[in-house]
């Protein structure tokens, strides 16, 4: 079974005429809003659309499709995707288109690899990431013998309106969590990006045996002033970062949540925890997080080279990584040895 994906790196304008029209576009609704700090936060809360796809990531994953409110305009859908015990060996393979340039790299899991755990992983997806996108994620810790969560965060897919940027989708998931209270332990969590800010508050509601951290983003305004390096897109350069940080401020501030709240550095993992990150990565910096590594249940590792993108995909040097890292957590210690006498019993 194959998940493709796929991460651009950069736009590019077809001609002049081209960035004199997107220059325009960005000067009118600048003076239309009154300042670009105002057009900022409303592109920050656009609610993000489920990806259109041709194949039905859920379907093909068989998940369990439920929808939790905290109150009306407050509702988080989510997937519960059980694992199974048909044999299947998967392919994740990342595309990677350039101005410049175009390469792939595949990471295959085979039969032996399948079910060695047991327990509930809880994914929480970047910025901008539905259920959809985040489909491969769900199928590699569900062919790793996970029960699955996987949401949309508030503001995205089939989720009600408005960013909760962690801090409001913490509580829904607190419930959620103890709504299936048949799920197996230990209780994991991946997050990736600016998934850590709802893993960070998270952590504080509920008993968490271990994380994985992902490009756990900077501080969301500091991340947004330097989107448009990160995304090689010349009209969004055309927007002061003094604008870009005001509007994030903006963003959060229509949901009631402070930049401090955003603060990673204040909110480090209190479980066991694998935290992934590069030099490369504007978003999340190995050297921003370097403190980290003095505290003993936090390993740290820096992939390098690798951008903010593409630390959002399942490499082979990163499922290397996690499956290390989860073989050797001690409650699935135990479950793995098991396993793998199992196998060559069999």
């Amino acid at each position: 079974m194959t998940f493709p994906g796929s991460s651009g790196a950069g736009f590019q304008a077809s001609n002049s005429t081209s960035h004199f029209i997107r220059y325009c576009v960005v000067s009118a609704l600048c003076l239309w809003l009154t300042g670009c700090a105002q057009l900022v936060a409303f592109k920050i809360n656009d609610h993000i659309k489920p990806r259109s796809s041709t194949q039905d990531e859920g379907e093909l994953l068989q998940a369990n499709h439920y929808r939790h409110c905290l109150e009306p305009g407050s509702c988080i859908s989510y997937w519960h995707i059980q694992p199974t015990d048909e044999p299947i060996d998967y392919t994740f393979k990342l595309t990677v288109q350039t101005p410049t340039d175009a390469w792939s790299m595949t990471t295959n899991l085979s039969t032996d690899d399948q079910n060695l755990f047991q327990g509930t992983m809880l994914i929480l997806p970047c910025y901008s990431c539905t259920k959809e996108t985040m489909g491969w994620h769900a199928a590699y810790f569900r062919h790793l013998g996970f029960n699955v969560l996987l949401p949309d965060l508030l503001g995205h897919g089939d989720s009600s309106p408005g960013l909760g940027f962690g801090i409001k989708d913490a509580q829904l998931l607190e419930q959620i969590i103890h709504k299936h209270h048949e799920l197996p332990k230990p209780l994991l969590v991946t997050a990736l990006s600016m998934g850590a800010y709802t893993a960070a508050h998270l952590q504080h509601q509920l008993d968490v045996d271990g994380m994985i951290w992902i490009a756990p983003s900077v501080q969301f305004d500091d991340a947004v002033s330097l989107y448009p390096q990160l995304s090689g897109s010349r009209w969004h350069r055309l927007i002061p970062a003094t604008s870009l940080r005001k509007g994030a401020e903006l963003a959060l501030k229509k949901a009631n949540i402070t930049l401090a709240q955003t603060n990673l550095l204040d909110y480090p993992p209190l479980s066991r925890s694998l935290v992934l990150l590069s030099d490369h990565d504007l978003i999340a910096p190995y050297d921003h997080y370097l403190a980290w590594s003095e505290l003993p249940h936090i390993d740290l590792f820096n992939l390098t080279e690798y951008q903010h993108f593409l630390m959002m995909a399942i490499t082979p040097d990163k499922h290397e990584m996690i499956f290390s890292w989860l073989k050797q957590l001690a409650p699935l210690a135990a479950q793995t040895a098991h396993a793998v006498e199992q196998n060559e019993s069999d």
